[in-house]
Order: structure tokens, then C-alpha cells, then sequence
């Protein structure tokens, strides 16, 4: 996937530890979209992965704030990576 500024989007699922990643779009429902939003998680916001352990939940850092995201959500965030070797 392409983001309209051209530049490669994966899921948050593939950003590894210690990463820093930019949301460009969130592929699920309005409940979902609301709840991520809610949490501070929409396009254009920029999120650090503090821990992605390939199981259970990651833990990113976003605002001085830590959240767990469970691995079912991680796969409907795409985002472009920040730094050259976020993808694993």
C-alpha cells in the first residue's frame, strides 16, 4: 500500500522495537476508528513502539503516554515508518 504522499505503508504489527512510525489510515469500523481515536491513535499522528515482542500486546508511547494494543488492532493501523529500518 501507497500513501497519497507516495511513501510505502505497512501495518503497526510490523514496526519493531524502538521504532517510530506515522499513522496514515485505520481499516475498520466506526466503533473501532472511534475507539482508536479516542485513545489519541489517527492519521497524521506520529507513535513510538516501545515493545513489540511478535506476541501479545505492544506497548507504544504516544503524547508521554503508554498504550497496549492487542494484536488484532495492530493489523487495521497503517503506517508509514519514520526511521530507515522500522519494518522487521
Amino acid at each position: 500500500m501507497i500513501s497519497s504522499k507516495g511513501e510505502p505503508t505497512i501495518s503497526l504489527a510490523r514496526i519493531a522495537s524502538n521504532r517510530k512510525a506515522r499513522i496514515i489510515s485505520i481499516e475498520g469500523g466506526r466503533e473501532m476508528q472511534s475507539h482508536l481515536i479516542g485513545m489519541g491513535l489517527m492519521p497524521g499522528v506520529e507513535i513510538s513502539v516501545a515493545r513489540n515482542a511478535d506476541r501479545g500486546p505492544m506497548i507504544i508511547t504516544i503524547n508521554n503516554s503508554r498504550l497496549a494494543l492487542g494484536r488484532g488492532m495492530l493489523g487495521r493501523i497503517m503506517v508509514v515508518p519514520l526511521d530507515a529500518e522500522a519494518g522487521k
